[in-house]
Formats: C-alpha cells, structure tokens, sequence
C-alpha cells in the first residue's frame, strides 16, 4: 500500500513539474522583446471587420477584418530573434454580419470600400479582345459563381443572385457614364462602341478605381 503511494505521489509531482516546466517556458517566450514586440504590431495594425449591409431582400458583401496570429509570427521569425515586418502572419476575421449568411438574399453591389468596379460581357461581345490587349479584368457571364438576374432569370438554386448596376449601351452610355462609381456592377452591351469602351476604362482610372472580376469584388477577402 505504501509503495502504491509513494508510486503515485512521484507521478503526480512529475505530472505538475511538466505543467510547471511548460507554464516556465511561455511566460519565458511571451515576456522576450521579439513576441512583446509582435503583440504590440498587433495592438496598432489589427482592421476591424465590416459588416454586410441589408436593405430588404437585397445585400451588400462586408469586408473581413485583419488580426496578427502571434504565435505563427513568432514562429516566423524566432530562428533570427528579430523582428521582421514582412514575416508577420495574418489571419482574415469574418464580419458578424456576413454575405456568406444570406444566400437567399440578391447582392446589389460590390462594397464601395473596395474601390473597385466589375465589368461584365457575355461571350459574343465585340469587345473581348480590346480588354484582353489592354490586360482590363472582365467576367464573362458564363463564368462567374453568381446568377446576374438582369441576363438569366433561370437562377439555379445554388446560385447567390447579383443585380447589375446598368447596361451600358450605344443609347445610353452619355446618360450613365456619369453614374459608374465604387461597387458598380457594369453590363457592357455585346456591340458597345469601342469609342464608349475606351472612354468608361479612362473614367473608372480616372477615379482611382480597380477593376475586379465579379468573384473577386463580390468577395469579402480583405486581399491579404
């Protein structure tokens, strides 16, 4: 009996001397100035997330936050113990209020945070090839996620719809040019003037906006 105590009186001092050891060895690691200074890049760079926007059935994308993993930055850069900005390590935080949330909801628009704009062909625009000399981004209908419910009103059931912003056209492109702004989704019309196609691209860099592909605008990556 006696010894079967003393057996387990030494596994438990064993036991908490590992749990100390380790306990030692983080308040070590947490107290040295490369982990002191990761958490306080942490503490000055971190970006709130910002929530989706709801306005009935329809939905703006939100953007994700951006916080320091300190320990995966640690990781990165304890072998030189000093501390380097380019071997920080970030991770995206979801907004609370997400797109991702309310598939059934149609977005409106991509988030004019982004500072970005979409065009959008159908594989029979003259304009193709314009684009793909001048290196614009552009999404061809067939070839996006989404269901743009101004060209396909057979939405798949697995498909988020998406609302164009307008159609540019021959007839209407003075009238709308005018209207493109951060977030607009634009439909450009298969036999749109190159002349018009030209004027829209200089508008859109004019006012220092990106041209996204639709998935990538509609996204709520924060673009790490």
């Amino acid at each position: 009996m006696k010894k079967t105590i003393k057996v387990g009186s030494i596994l438990v001092l064993m036991l908490f001397s590992f749990y100390y050891t380790e306990k030692i060895a983080i308040y070590a690691q947490n107290n040295t100035p490369l982990k002191k200074a990761i958490i306080v890049f942490k503490e000055n760079n971190s970006v709130a997330s910002l929530n989706a926007s709801i306005n009935g059935n329809e939905i703006t994308p939100g953007i994700n936050g951006l916080t320091v993993n300190v320990d995966k930055s640690y990781n990165s850069m304890r072998t030189y113990n000093t501390f380097i900005e380019n071997n920080i390590v970030y991770e995206e935080v979801k907004p609370n209020v997400s797109v991702k949330d309310y598939p059934e909801k149609t977005i409106s628009s991509g988030n004019p945070q982004k500072k970005a704009v979409s065009i959008i062909i159908s594989s029979d625009n003259i304009n193709k090839e314009y684009l793909k000399k001048n290196d614009i981004n552009y999404t061809n209908i067939k070839d996006t996620k989404y269901c743009l419910i101004d060209e396909d009103s057979n939405c798949m059931f697995s498909k988020q719809k998406v609302k164009l912003s307008f159609r540019l056209d021959n007839s209407n492109f003075i009238k709308n040019i005018d209207s493109v702004k951060s977030g607009s989704l634009i439909y450009i019309d298969d036999n749109l003037d190159q002349l018009y196609l030209d004027i829209l691209i200089k508008h859109i860099k004019f006012y220092n906006l990106n041209i996204l592909k639709l998935d990538d605008h509609l996204n709520e990556s924060n673009n790490i």
